[in-house]
């Protein structure tokens, strides 16, 4: 469902350059799908039915000095990265057009497409000219109840709805008391809430436990208007580091190729469970948000997962000082169904048990 507050700035109006053959939809001898002409005095052109339903260009009088010929007809869209496609592209021509005032161009979009992170006033259009470069521009209008967005323009090409790549943190992370997974190397992943955890202040932390071959670590979370917090991190029967302060490691709405990254320093207890403090450090965590991909895994095939790699670089007292990092791929409703471990070998998801409801066999 759409929401209708502003989650996160627009695109920006200019992304890297990109080059793609457009596609033409009536090369192959079908009729365009609206062709008629349009001159000095303005006018409009609108697609009736089919795909591009509701896809129509306008044109103020005086934009045009004679009669040109224009064409609407299926066209290709181009990737961009961090961006979601909401619909299908309209290749309009003669793309070498150049409007002496703004002409207007409307699309159809599909508000199931929209990314549930996604606000309405982030749906845009994708826009590819004449010569290949690649933009998104914002719209002037987004008509909700006839799902079509419209841009003001100055010249033709290609133009596809768009929004921001958006998913929201608790998607990716669920993090409900009782959440296990299990993966095919024989880790299990736990998830227990708890407000008593030694040297932590008495708030609810999603502690996410991973045990292997008789060792247990956890990563201590908390969600914070939809944020997902690190607190710190523990190993039975070693330790815990505490940060002085929470870090985001995914903020409440994740962006497709987001990076965030946070410096704390923290505390070393050790043995675990006793209160003082053995040694001090400073840790940057950084959360990169890397690609988008369908996911298969014995549990089931994920689709539209993403790779997100949590770093950890970190120096303390001890002396000790390095990098360690979780690469997991997570799918949207489940979570964890791929791990890495720094360079180790993948281990892909089983089974699970996700907010009480079973994932794969």
């Amino acid at each position: 469902m759409l929401r209708t507050t502003r989650s996160i700035r627009g695109l920006p109006a200019l992304l890297a350059a990109l080059t793609l053959a457009a596609c033409n939809g009536s090369s192959s001898g079908d009729p365009p799908a609206a062709s008629g002409s349009l001159g000095p005095s303005g006018g409009s052109l609108g697609v009736p039915s089919g795909e591009l339903t509701g896809t129509r260009l306008t044109v103020p009088a005086g934009a045009l000095s004679s009669d040109t010929w224009f064409t609407i007809d299926v066209g290709l869209r181009s990737n961009i990265p961090g961006v979601a496609h909401l619909g299908a592209a309209a290749e309009i021509t003669p793309a070498a057009t150049v409007f002496g005032a703004p002409a207007t161009v409307t699309v159809p979009f599909d508000p199931r497409l929209v990314p549930p992170g996604a606000t309405v006033d982030q749906i845009q259009m994708g826009f590819r000219n004449s010569v290949g470069m690649v933009t998104v521009i914002p719209a002037t209008v987004v008509d909700l109840a006839n799902a079509r967005v419209s841009a003001q323009v100055l010249g033709l090409g290609t133009f596809w709805p768009v929004s921001p790549d958006l998913v929201p943190a608790s998607s990716l992370l669920p993090l409900n008391d009782g959440d296990t997974y299990t993966f095919d190397s024989g880790l299990v992943l736990a998830v227990a809430r708890t407000s008593t955890e030694p040297n932590l202040p008495p708030v609810d932390i999603a502690k996410l436990s991973f045990v292997e071959t008789g060792r247990t670590t956890a990563w201590y979370f908390r969600e914070d208007a939809g944020a997902v917090e690190s607190y710190g991190r523990l190993e039975v029967g070693i330790g815990q580091e505490i940060n002085d302060s929470e870090i985001t490691v995914l903020p409440a709405v994740v962006q497709l190729g987001a990076r965030i990254s946070s410096v704390t320093t923290y505390l070393g207890y050790w043995p675990f469970g006793t209160s003082l403090v053995a040694y001090t450090g400073i840790r940057e965590e950084t959360t990169l948000v890397a690609e988008k991909l369908d996911v298969a895994v014995p549990a089931g095939v994920f689709p539209g997962s993403y790779r997100v790699v949590f770093t950890s670089d970190f120096r303390d007292t001890q002396p000790q000082q390095g990098t360690r990092t979780i690469t997991m791929w997570l799918a949207p409703g489940v979570g964890p169904v791929r791990i890495q471990f720094d360079q180790g070998s993948v281990t892909d998801l089983t089974q699970a048990v996700v907010g009480g409801m079973a994932v794969g066999n």
